[in-house]
């Protein structure tokens, strides 16, 4: 072994994770193989410079993977960080000219060949099995991208691109068990992680000034925005979704110009107060006070996302909400902070539309600028154990549903309107810190609970809502500083916005009224993380071809190694 690689090695393959170790013996040795081989033949810095930022990608691919996939029901079987770890050699052995790519799949015959000792057949043909999807997602991108990449400074970087065709992208990860084109949801988080890691790789080396011509970047740009984000929000991994459209909207902001990096700037000044603990328990803090309760125990953290690897602030815990005046129960409830991605993209769209002057705002004073009220938002699941069909417009079980809603959310606007240490504020977007959406009826019957219980002020009412549509009750303020929104919703809304007929997908597409099969593709593809945890390929028979195939490479030959794989980086 060179003194480089060996460096490289020490360097790079030790993943810092005690849950999740890299990979096993079989992955480093066929790493160190290709390097060592690629090493004999040129030395040089280029080299070196190239081989440290792969091996550093790929390690960073499976930090983020961990980060987003490591606990509870969304962890990935541990052999999925075998495949993202191998991905970069899959990816080679695609290439063309052939040279580099007749490197890695010796490299990866080798693999194969050494990692029956490690693993039974199963495993060993699941890794096999997700390698081969890295084809079909790059296959099926080339096919249904919703427009070409443009090339040189007349790209519009304030506008973003449409999604993929919903067919087509649900068929991706639908199996239905007829799709032979299908790939496992575990491919496509394995696709995300690699995504953030080589574009946050990219954003922090460019400078402040420097404007991005490449159609590579680019695409990887276009491939999260239009396929990869809505895919993790139907699967169910947000916060994995923020932290790839973060970095999306970032590099978009730096080469819109003056405008955008300052959007970046304020963004940035903003969320220094936002710190991760502070801001988890000050929303417990304002849960506290909402709530009425006399019991700060009522108020219980559930658990909160790696936030030194994920950097993204989400949490969730129980909180006690009020049914009377005088007693309660426990609900559910989600929080995130808006990433600095997301935050600044907002900041750059209300200063198109006139609301915030991004060039007035005073960075010393940043707390007195007209930011949005959503920076710390938090979802509160309203479950009275009682199912309602919210198909059935006049339903008793939807009544009572929303009214248990109502009573709850009336005491707690109350609560907010007599706390001192709460200050009411409407967003840029609203006309009152109370807002509610829904139907004439669900609308009306929040509005009266909350004035009956002496709430005086104008409240925001959208009461244009489908049957079917959304119902949802909001609360927006200031708290410790903090700009914060609850809402309250059911979990019967919940689940629809996920999965049904109101889901997002749907809303980012512009379709109101989505069929029963795209309806039903979208439950399978959400219900599909539960399937992540163990080794089980969608279309089983390609793990093994797949790796046939790699096993059937000329014999490793030492001579015949290249630095296409390097220097093509």
């Amino acid at each position: 072994m060179t003194e480089v690689t060996q460096s490289i090695e020490q360097k790079h393959l030790d993943f810092p994770s005690e849950r999740f170790p890299l990979s096993s013996l079989a992955a480093r040795d066929a790493y160190r193989t290709f390097w060592e081989k690629t090493h004999q033949i040129d030395d040089n810095e280029r080299n070196r410079q190239n081989i440290e930022k792969w091996e550093a990608l790929a390690v960073e691919t499976n930090i983020i993977l961990n980060a987003f996939c490591g606990d509870g029901v969304k962890a990935v079987y541990p052999e999925t960080y075998e495949a993202a770890i191998l991905t970069t050699l899959a990816d080679t052995e695609l290439m063309d000219p052939p040279d580099g790519g007749r490197n890695a799949r010796r490299a990866l015959k080798q693999y194969f060949n050494q990692v029956g000792s490690e693993k039974n057949p199963e495993q060993i043909e699941y890794v096999g099995g997700l390698l081969s999807n890295r084809k079909k997602i790059q296959d099926f991108w080339s096919s249904h991208a919703p427009e070409s990449v443009p090339m040189g400074q007349s790209y519009e970087w304030d506008k973003l691109p449409p999604l993929v065709n919903l067919d087509a992208m649900l068929a991706l990860v639908d199996d239905n068990g007829e799709n032979q084109n299908s790939v496992n949801v575990e491919s496509v988080l394995i696709q995300g992680a690699q995504l953030i890691a080589e574009l946050e790789s990219f954003f922090e080396e460019t400078g402040a000034t420097d404007s991005v011509h490449d159609p590579d970047i680019i695409d990887k740009i276009h491939m999260s925005e239009s396929l990869i984000v809505p895919l993790l929000e139907v699967m169910g991994y947000d916060g994995f979704a923020m932290r790839l459209n973060s970095i999306t909207k970032k590099i978009r902001l730096k080469n819109i110009g003056e405008k955008g990096q300052l959007a970046l700037d304020i963004a940035e000044k903003v969320l220094e107060k936002y710190q991760h603990e502070y801001v988890i328990e000050a929303m417990q803090r304002a849960l506290y006070h909402l709530s009425g309760s006399t019991d700060m125990t009522t108020i219980a953290q559930d658990s909160t996302i790696d936030f030194e690897h994920a950097r993204v602030i989400m949490t969730e815990g129980i909180c006690t909400i009020p049914i009377t005046t005088d007693a309660g129960h426990a609900a559910f409830y989600i929080m995130r902070v808006k990433t600095p991605g997301s935050l600044a993209w907002k900041l750059m769209s209300d200063h198109e539309k006139g609301k915030i002057n991004l060039f007035a705002v005073d960075q010393h004073a940043i707390g007195s600028a007209n930011l949005p009220m959503d920076i710390v938002a938090a979802t509160v699941i309203f479950d009275d154990n009682n199912a309602y069909d919210h198909n059935q417009a006049d339903s008793e079980n939807t009544a009572t549903a929303s009214d248990g809603l109502a009573t709850s959310f009336g005491l707690m606007v109350n609560n907010a309107r007599n706390d001192t240490s709460i200050e009411l504020r409407p967003s840029p977007s609203r006309d009152a810190a109370v807002h509610i959406r829904g139907t004439e009826n669900f609308c009306n019957k929040i509005a009266s609970e909350v004035y009956r219980r002496g709430y005086y002020k104008s409240i925001d009412i959208r009461d244009n809502e489908p049957v079917a549509g959304m119902e949802v009750a909001k609360l927006t303020f200031m708290y410790e500083g903090l700009r914060m929104e609850i809402q309250f919703i059911t979990e019967t809304k919940r689940n629809a916005m996920r999965t049904e007929e109101i889901a997002h997908i749907f809303y980012k597409l512009g379709i109101a009224d989505p069929t029963e099969e795209q309806i039903k593709a979208v439950k399978r593809i959400n219900e599909r993380k539960d399937s992540v945890k163990s080794p089980v390929l969608v279309n089983h028979d390609q793990g093994k071809r797949y790796i046939n195939n790699i096993k059937a490479t000329d014999t490793l030959d030492v001579a015949s190694f290249t630095l296409h794989a390097t220097t093509s980086l």
